[in-house]
């Protein structure tokens, strides 16, 4: 098999993204076509006939897998598929492009399976799905170029999930996954139409999952930032309180009212504001008017200066303690006491006085690992983790739980992840990561994109050989006589005969196309930073190709938006009707560049929906018809399905709606 070949550990494998047009994936698929078996015959161009022959007979062969039931021993697809048709007793007829897309989708579930993450039960689930996604490849050839593509991403997110062999959320996602699988595989029976629907229903339930991550995200960060703002809010308050009573002779009723009721009050205040707010800073400055006040009644002449402040002074500090709470009775309760030690201190009197040493200071203890961390290579490679890309962790039951970073830390601070339910959060410093990564419990899994991570490392060198053979076949083909030319122009004429009903049509009937030479455009690909230009005006006669006829109109189809069946469409339009306000989505803008939707306003009577960034800026404007055609598509997809309830911005809108009426 070629795939040993391209998993050898000696050989270094391009992992930055390749782009790849229609044309030269269809030389790619061509060259990988080796067949030693007698049950395959290779045909060098497609024939209908000979397509609906190879669909009955996947429909037939994907009907007996759906039975399948684990631990059924899997083999690779092209195995399986001989093995079928030996057992049948036939031949049968295939195009060399289409036995290329068996061996090249064999090859990414064995370079997936290669890379030791999935167990056994895992594998067996998600070979499952290669059989409904050589359908999907046979009606779109965009599923080993294209990111957009719907069956392409909907595996990524399966590969993604299988991470996780934790119970109960791993048995719940093996009976959703085999249910999809088994459904999947009898769709192909009627055709496979109704594939991408199937993965677009797959992505809502995808969806679903994701919501529960962000909200777990949503709040992991509110609980860091709120125990980041108390904190230094903490600090702030002991600071303020220590500056007014430590080491000083108050009445105690003061004391206990200061560093009860009131310091809550202040550590409310400064959590929400800051030392800059206004009510922080009026809050500050009546903590230190009743310790003042306090100090300068002990003489006569203060008491005759604070007589007519100190109704101005219960005023503002009853105001603020009307912040804690809503009830004035309960107001009244707190200030009662604290109004009659003031009223007493006004009067002369001497009431009982207590010394209080002060609020101790909490100091941050000193990270003493920060020198030790510059150097190790376990260190720098989780340093290198962004937000929202996933690792998977061991647990005490030797069971593996993939989580997504949602708060990336500092060197001395917390990194915090959010396993695939949303239920569960781990918190981490940056030396336990290392220490983690070191001895195996921790394993780095990336952004969770294997499907493209294994077409990445596997299509460039297949480009590569591809350009290399197309190169060579021109520089040693003769110049063309003008005979030869003469026929660029000429059509295909196939030597099979169409049979008027497909059904009766025997393989032993199907033949070998004619080969004639067209003219072929100029296709440039990029591999690694190099441009190659591979053309192919007049190619040399023994060179295997697909007919222009039917290349043609392969190349058109694919640049075009394929038409969309009634299934799909209908699973689109529910994905949109699901949508709620807050829902994040990403809107494949170009090859390479990502943007980050979410919906804002969602009118229903109008079926608009407005799409902005993170800031709140417009990007996006689109009706439901034009959403659901971008979702089947694969131009835009869900990452979750938004709150269950409608923003402001959505009732305002709503409401003026109404008004006009």
């Amino acid at each position: 098999m070629i795939v040993s070949e391209l998993l050898q550990p000696d050989k270094q494998q391009p992992t930055a993204p390749v782009t790849i047009g229609a044309r030269v994936m269809m030389d790619i698929l061509r060259y990988e076509t080796q067949c030693t078996h007698d049950a395959v015959q290779l045909t060098p161009a497609r024939n209908k006939s000979a397509q609906f022959v190879l669909e009955k007979t996947l429909a037939k062969f994907a009907q007996r897998e759906a039975s399948r039931t684990y631990p059924f021993i899997q083999m690779d697809l092209e195995s399986a598929l001989v093995q079928y048709i030996q057992a049948e007793g036939r031949i049968l007829y295939m195009a060399e492009m289409d036995w290329g897309m068996i061996r090249l989708l064999d090859q990414v579930f064995l370079d997936i399976a290669a890379k030791g993450k999935l167990d056994e039960e895992s594998l067996w689930l998600l070979n499952r799905f290669r059989l409904p996604m050589l359908f999907g490849c046979l009606a779109d050839l965009s599923f080993f170029f294209s990111r957009q593509n719907v069956a392409r991403r909907f595996l990524n997110l399966v590969t993604l999930y299988l991470l996780t062999t934790k119970e109960p959320f791993a048995r719940d996602l093996r009976f959703v996954l085999g249910g999809l699988a088994t459904r999947m595989h009898e769709a192909l029976v009627v055709g496979p139409g109704k594939l991408n629907a199937l993965c677009l229903e797959g992505q809502a339930w995808f969806a679903t999952h994701l919501q529960r991550l962000r909200q777990a995200q949503e709040k992991v960060k509110e609980v860091l930032e709120t125990r980041e703002r108390r904190g230094f809010a903490e600090e702030r308050v002991v600071t303020l309180v220590n500056h007014c009573i430590a080491e000083k002779k108050l009445p105690q009723i003061l004391v206990e009212f200061i560093l009860g009721d009131w310091r809550q009050l202040l550590l409310h205040t400064s959590m929400r504001e800051g030392e800059q707010g206004v009510d922080w800073k009026r809050q500050s400055r009546l903590t230190e008017s009743m310790v003042a006040f306090v100090n300068d009644c002990q003489t006569p002449e203060g008491r005759t200066q604070y007589q007519k402040f100190l109704p101005s002074l219960l005023k503002g500090v009853q105001t603020s303690l009307a912040q804690l709470t809503e009830d004035p009775q309960l107001v009244v309760a707190k200030m009662e006491p604290l109004e009659l030690v003031l009223n007493a201190v006004l009067l002369g009197a001497a009431p009982d006085v207590a010394v209080h040493p002060g609020l101790p200071v909490v100091v941050p203890p000193v990270q003493t690992f920060e020198l030790t961390l510059e150097n190790s290579p376990a260190i720098e490679r989780i340093r290198g983790l962004g937000v929202g890309e996933w690792v998977r962790f061991v647990t005490r039951e030797q069971r593996f739980e993939a989580c997504m970073l949602v708060v990336k830390g500092t060197d001395s601070s917390m990194w915090s992840f959010v396993n695939q339910s949303g239920q569960a959060v781990v918190s981490k410093t940056l030396a336990q990561l290392g220490a983690l990564l070191n001895t195996g419990v921790l394993e780095i899994v990336g952004e969770g994109n294997a499907v493209d991570d294994a077409l990445n490392r596997i299509l460039p060198r297949l480009a590569e050989k591809a350009l290399a053979i197309t190169a060579e076949k021109k520089s040693a083909a003769p110049p063309l006589s003008p005979w030869r030319e003469s026929l660029n122009s000429a059509k295909v004429k196939p030597s099979l005969p169409e049979a008027k009903n497909a059904e009766s049509l025997e393989a032993s009937e199907i033949v070998a196309t004619e080969i004639v030479a067209t003219e072929r455009e100029t296709v440039t690909v990029e591999l690694d930073g190099d441009t190659n230009t591979n053309t192919k005006d007049a190619p040399d006669e023994g060179v295997c190709k697909v007919p222009g006829e039917f290349e043609d109109a392969l190349t058109e189809k694919l640049a075009e938006e394929p038409e969309l069946t009634e299934d799909v469409q209908e699973a689109a339009y529910n994905l949109v009707d699901g949508l709620q306000v807050g829902a994040r989505l990403i809107w494949y803008k170009t090859a390479v560049e990502d943007v980050s939707l979410k919906l804002a306003v969602k009118i229903r009577s109008t079926g608009k929906l407005v799409f902005v960034n993170h800031v709140g800026i417009k990007l996006l404007e689109l009706d439901r018809p034009a959403l659901a055609r971008k979702i089947a598509l694969g131009s835009i997809a869900i990452i979750d399905m938004g709150a269950k309830f409608d923003s402001t911005l959505e009732r305002i809108v709503k409401h003026i709606q109404q008004d006009k009426k």
